[in-house]
């Protein structure tokens, strides 16, 4: 979303910004091969004590 609503981008009213944003995810489904390159099962795991439970 960020590459084609908000990169490189000036919206003079927010209703300009919400369109283009609703029209991303709208149509999200024709971009599902670039989003299977991006999400991957590559996670990091932190071990702090600040996260501990």
């Amino acid at each position: 979303m960020h590459e084609s609503v908000r990169y490189n981008q000036y919206y003079g009213k927010f209703s300009e910004f919400a369109n283009a944003t609703l029209g991303f995810f709208k149509g999200i489904g024709r971009k599902k091969c670039i989003l299977r390159e991006r999400v991957t099962d590559h996670f990091q795991i932190l071990h702090s004590t600040l996260f501990a439970s």
